[in-house]
């Protein structure tokens, strides 16, 4: 840090002194007008290879929804959660748990092994750890369908937000990972196999940046971004969770 902090003193200027040597990570980023083959991709894997389109889909969703794109930047870098700001001093039991039910295949009719869970998030809690199919993004995957966000709809919607200070009642539609804890009322883990009607639950969210599929809704989730027009309003009233 001390080399750093000589070499380039505008990262002296901008970094917290709270953080020590340990906290801070290097990530060997590659940015070229010209594509890489993947051969030469392939025989040097630890770095991050930030081709031109990349470069223009990031410009372009930081345009639209501002700061809170960079978890998702974040993801493309391969930095974890706990190595990310306040992260590193939080102890790994302060979870974010959330009440709601849950739904089996009974009473939902989708196939076997899937159900459905119902409940509130903060949109905080949701656009740090949600990401998007996008057709246009950088995820090497067949399954990308969705579009790229449009920057008039995110601003109407935030407009929306802020003249009548109150949240949609519509849903939005995501998938939870794996490692999503259940809980019934007592505490105790549900196994969701086992369940045969509709539970009240405690729904516990992993600290992971790009853990959570968001399949419908990204516009109306996106525009309580951090950042931007109307900032102050949407952080004091609607984002946040505890406020």
């Amino acid at each position: 840090m001390a080399f750093l902090d000589k070499s380039f003193p505008d990262f002296k200027k901008a970094r917290d002194t709270k953080y020590r040597p340990e906290h801070f990570q290097i990530s060997i980023v590659y940015a070229s007008l010209n594509n890489v083959d993947r051969a030469w991709k392939d025989d040097v894997p630890n770095v991050v290879y930030l081709d031109l389109p990349f470069v223009k889909y990031f410009y372009s969703i930081t345009s639209q929804i501002k700061l809170s794109a960079r978890f998702e930047l974040y993801k493309f870098l391969n930095i974890a959660y706990d190595k990310i700001g306040d992260h590193i001093f939080s102890s790994a039991s302060d979870e974010q748990t959330y009440r709601g039910s849950i739904l089996p295949e009974t009473q939902s009719h989708f196939g076997a092994g899937y159900k459905v869970v119902s409940f509130y998030v903060d949109p905080e809690a949701l656009i740090e750890r949600c990401y998007v199919l996008r057709k246009d993004g950088w995820r090497e995957e067949s399954n990308l369908y969705q579009r790229m966000i449009q920057k008039r709809k995110i601003e109407s919607i935030r407009n929306y937000l802020r003249t009548e200070n109150r949240v949609f009642i519509n849903n939005i539609i995501v998938t939870l990972p794996d490692n999503t804890k259940l809980s019934n009322q007592e505490g105790k883990p549900i196994r969701s196999m086992q369940l045969t009607k509709t539970e009240p639950v405690s729904i516990e969210l992993p600290k992971e940046y790009n853990s959570i599929g968001l399949i419908d809704g990204q516009h109306r989730v996106f525009s309580y971004h951090e950042g931007g027009q109307h900032e102050d309003e949407i952080f004091r009233q609607l984002r946040r969770r505890d406020l």
